[in-house]
């Protein structure tokens, strides 16, 4: 059939659903690839885009983008040098989207975990980077093309993370090159910056003082010239959304923060959460250090 713009319709919607809704196309948007697979029309993709563009979920998200870039420029963080610990994108972009994010690094869009931090740095990013442990994952066990490119069979067989490397694939010698960058800048900074933030998001089990003191101790290792904000996050009805600290010392800060609405891959599901999370972390990282 005719083809008006050179690509299959199934293309089309998944390039239109990620830059118009920011995620990869949902059952709705399945049965649009197969309409348009029939008729691909200027007056077809005109309604597509249309009923987008209009969409509850698209205002609603761009409001909230726009609400945390102000949130961001209120509370800028300052040109010290800030890398994110993971424990996934969610912390990057936190980041990224508030104008604060002023480095890319390792950790930047990867799945992880505490434990596989830890990891990473008590080794120097060793097994990360060696090509031994590399694995493309194939088409058809991704959940979507373009997610769960690739996998670490180290961390996935010593911490149960698979497809480490989610948007890259990292047997192409320019993503394995984009990592090497990254954990090299990462190291040169932590040895050579006065004073390094780093902050860790997660939401599973509970990290204890133990661990902060390992973490301390394996960074340590590399350079002293560096603090870290490590956050917990949990999610209740029943509770008002909150902060709380955990512990502290001259190197940490601990914070639990209480959502409203459980955590997605990029955002929590009440826009408010968002809001007061937002706010919350990136006062914890102004300050953060102010005593090293």
């Amino acid at each position: 059939m005719f083809d008006p713009f050179g690509v299959p319709a199934k293309d089309f919607i998944n390039a239109i659903y990620r830059r118009v809704l920011g995620r990869e196309p949902d059952e709705q948007g399945k049965l649009l690839q197969k309409g348009l697979s029939v008729r691909f029309d200027e007056e077809t993709i005109s309604s597509v885009l249309e009923s987008l563009l209009e969409s509850e979920e698209f205002n609603n998200g761009r409001m909230r983008s726009l609400i945390l870039k102000m949130v961001g420029r209120e509370n800028c963080i300052g040109s010290r040098v800030t890398y994110s610990l993971g424990e996934r994108c969610f912390t990057s972009w936190l980041l990224k989207n508030t104008g604060n994010k002023n480095r890319s690094g390792p950790f930047d869009w990867i799945f992880s975990s505490p434990d596989m931090a830890l990891d990473l740095i008590d080794n120097q990013f060793k097994n990360f980077l060696d090509p031994a442990y590399h694995l493309t994952t194939p088409l058809e066990q991704r959940d979507a093309p373009n997610i769960n490119k690739s996998s670490n069979l180290y961390y996935e067989q010593h911490f149960g993370i698979k497809n480490v490397y989610n948007h890259h694939d990292i047997l192409t010698p320019d993503n394995l090159n984009y990592f090497r960058r990254g954990v090299d800048r990462f190291l040169y900074d932590l040895k050579n910056e006065a004073s390094t933030r780093l902050i860790m998001v997660h939401t599973g089990k509970s990290i204890d003082d133990n661990y902060i003191s390992k973490l301390i101790e394996a960074l340590c290792r590399i350079s002293n010239k560096f603090s870290i904000l490590m956050v917990s996050i949990s999610s209740s009805q029943m509770y008002d959304r909150n902060f709380s600290m955990i512990s502290s010392s001259p190197k940490h800060v601990h914070v639990h923060f209480r959502a409203t609405s459980s955590l997605g891959p990029l955002n929590f599901q009440d826009p408010v959460d968002d809001i007061v999370f937002t706010r919350g972390i990136l006062g914890y990282l102004r300050s953060l250090g102010d005593n090293n």
